[in-house]
């Protein structure tokens, strides 16, 4: 993924937590929810410094829903821990806005509106 994939802010982009509360690496990707396996709970803040460890994620933190609409605000950058190859951009964190909160996410659970809603599993498998 190069810089023109990067997501931008003012995007309006669509949060996928069906089947991706993991990365493909076994890494979570946000916290835990007791309401079932189409929803995740997004922080303030993921410590890029630390990520992928036991304590990463910081802050209030804020259910979203499989589908939910976020705008991006801004690019975070990727985790020191993690290889800047581009073929590892699903560990790039963003910065969104979903409602009246500020979150931080993984572009793995990010997609853009004008791209449409992709169909479980599609997603799983895709390049973007």
């Amino acid at each position: 993924m190069g810089d023109d994939d990067r997501l931008r802010p003012g995007e309006l982009v669509f949060v996928l937590v069906e089947g991706l509360n993991y990365s493909e690496d076994g890494f979570a990707m946000g916290g835990f929810s007791d309401e079932g396996y189409c929803t995740m709970q997004l922080y303030e803040r993921i410590n890029m410094y630390s990520y992928p460890s036991c304590n990463d994620f910081h802050g209030k933190s804020y259910m979203v829903n499989h589908g939910d609409i976020a705008l991006v605000t801004k690019y975070i950058g990727r985790p020191v821990q993690i290889s800047h190859d581009p073929s590892w951009f699903q560990y790039d964190i963003y910065e969104i806005i979903f409602g009246d909160h500020s979150v931080q996410a993984f572009k793995q659970n990010l997609r853009r509106v004008s791209d449409g809603m992709p169909l479980f599993p599609e997603y799983l498998y895709s390049d973007d």
